[in-house]
């Protein structure tokens, strides 16, 4: 329109332009009044500016008239700011079958009350949404916000109060990468879920460096049935890599994986690997035959309380799984190598914390090798959604009506998107010179109790009114705050606004090595406590929090130390 209109402006200054040489170049027209040259031109700016305006006027008030006359339409209010808005309502125009009909918008950036945009009246601000909602008998609340909002999640929240408490629906309009990406059509407004609880603009990744080491590259994914591996796939399979390898020792996930990847990318060439990488004979093989030019290492065991139980399998899986991954990427010259770890690698209070920094030490050991492999660490917290963590627990609890059980009133925890965090580690493999540990921007910290509320009032409940909380106490290993950096770690900037690179702990190899042929000698002989006497030694940070809070005397038989945490907890 913009363009249509700059093309009459031209237009009308260049008529006026002839008549004024005509009148003036050179005198042709004695008596003719000069300044008529000036007064036509604003006359026909001003015509130009009415027609528009009126035509575009008359237009709007046609299509609300249409959407107000749908029958049966939900009345709807409209929250958002910027283009958002505008892209909305052209939207709700074009789709009579979603049978919405806006009543009332409110803007975020402060659009003057009174105002109409596209015939519907702006009014109020956040804070008379529920006023507002209950004065038009709204039935639906839709949400337009763009992603650098402040304080995003805070709108997503109060709309999500007021929604549950007058039972209406929230909606929200998705983003352009949900667009792009297909996961919602076009502009409709989808339900909200638990990822618009997250105060974080969506860190973007750079196509150009990811696509040139993936782009016509072997990649293998480990652990590529779990949520981070699974989503890892995902991505680098739409960045067309030659062969993309799925390993996992989950056959049903990797399966349902497979089958998706098939559907989606039908072109892709994939092998699907079922392995252990605990087991070297095996990995071997595949890194043999396979060849890969990158390896994404997202196999692990995760669950804190478990790992206390069971420290031998953290270190069966955790430090030799990564050792035996590591090695034989070395050996067979893979050209980049990422380990994912995890923030409670951070001043570890449980042996899988301890464990995952033990692996910290083994990819940054083999910095500097002869070889061309560039091996980095990512380092990043909880992972909203992830396979066994707080929001389907939560999700299952509200809809069987059980108490939501909450370890403790502060407990908090750093969150991010599945896609996001993977999008960052593509991101971190392709920044790494080698030796590096990545940390990722994870925003704001945010407390389990509130993230339990406000996930109720998605689902359309009043948390103060229909859920009952239940606190059962820290659980063995676990922090009340999680941590990104240890206090000597320096954090330096990189190219990408949410990676940062931690100045890493100084390893001295030899010493590792003889370290872990008596921790994985400990772990083979299921020597729990020696086990965790170990960690302790090697990882000086380590305050275990749970079971063991120090390095213990003698040796406890698995069952009975089962037995006691069972109690405790």
């Amino acid at each position: 329109m913009a363009a249509v209109d700059a093309i009459i402006l031209m237009g009308a200054t260049g008529s006026s332009a002839v008549l004024a040489f005509l009148t003036v170049w050179p005198h042709r027209l004695d008596g003719f009044p000069r300044s008529v040259v000036l007064i036509s031109w604003m006359l026909a700016v001003l015509a130009i500016i009415a027609t528009r305006f009126s035509g575009h006027f008359f237009r709007s008030m046609a299509l609300y008239g249409d959407l107000v006359g749908r029958p049966g339409a939900s009345p709807a209010i409209l929250v958002g700011a910027g283009p958002f808005l505008g892209e909305l309502v052209h939207s709700l125009f074009d789709r009579p079958d979603l049978r919405i009909r806006p009543v009332a918008v409110i803007d975020l950036e402060g659009k003057a009350g009174g105002s109409r945009l596209s015939g519907i009246p702006v009014r109020g601000t956040l804070a008379d949404l529920e006023s507002m909602a209950t004065r038009r008998r709204a039935g639906l609340i839709i949400l337009a916000l763009p992603p650098w909002l402040p304080d995003r999640a805070g709108v997503v929240a109060r709309a999500a109060a007021v929604s549950a408490h007058l039972g209406l629906a929230l909606r929200v309009v998705p983003t352009l990468r949900e667009s792009l990406e297909g996961e919602v059509g076009g502009l409709v407004p989808r339900p909200a879920d638990p990822n618009d609880l997250l105060n974080r603009r969506p860190a973007e990744i750079d196509l150009e460096a990811a696509s040139a080491y993936l782009t016509g590259a072997r990649v293998l994914v480990t652990g590529a049935s779990g949520s981070i591996g699974s989503e890892l796939c995902r991505q680098v399979a739409g960045l067309a890599p030659r062969l993309l390898v799925l390993l996992s020792n989950e056959e049903n996930g990797l399966y349902e994986l497979e089958l998706e990847l098939r559907r989606s990318l039908p072109g892709q060439a994939m092998a699907v690997v079922v392995a252990d990488i605990r087991d070297r004979a095996k990995m071997a093989r595949v890194f043999n035959d396979l060849r890969p030019d990158v390896v994404f290492h997202a196999a692990a065991h995760k669950h804190v309380p478990l790992m206390e139980l069971e420290p031998d399998e953290a270190v069966k899986t955790n430090i030799a799984g990564t050792r035996n991954v590591a090695e034989l990427a070395v050996a067979c010259k893979v050209k980049r190598f990422v380990f994912i770890s995890t923030d409670k690698a951070v001043n570890p209070s449980s042996v899988m914390g301890a464990s995952k920094r033990v692996a910290e030490h083994i990819i940054r050991s083999m910095h500097g090798n002869p070889g061309e492999t560039r091996l980095c660490s990512v380092r990043f917290g909880n992972v909203l959604g992830s396979k066994g963590s707080v929001v389907p627990i939560f999700e299952e609890q509200i809809a069987h009506g059980r108490p939501l059980t909450i370890t403790h009133p502060e407990m908090t925890r750093y969150f991010m998107t599945i896609p996001e965090a993977a999008r960052l580690v593509i991101q971190a493999g392709a920044m790494t010179q080698g030796g590096e540990v990545f940390a990722l921007d994870m925003g704001e910290p945010v407390k389990i109790i509130d993230l339990a509320k406000n996930l109720a009032r998605l689902k359309g409940l009043d948390p103060d009114r229909d859920l009952r909380f239940e606190f059962i106490g820290v659980r063995p290993g676990e922090k009340l705050y999680e941590e990104l950096l240890t206090a000597p770690e320096l954090r330096t900037t990189t190219k990408h606004s949410r990676v940062f690179v931690a100045r890493p702990d100084a390893v001295d190899r030899n010493r590792l090595m003889r370290d872990l042929r008596e921790l994985e000698r400990l772990g083979a002989a299921v020597e729990p406590a020696m086990i965790v006497a170990k960690l302790h030694e090697m990882v000086p940070g380590y305050r275990a929090g749970g079971l063991f809070r120090a390095p213990p005397v003698k040796a406890e038989s698995k069952v009975s130390r089962r037995l006691r945490v069972v109690n405790r907890a």
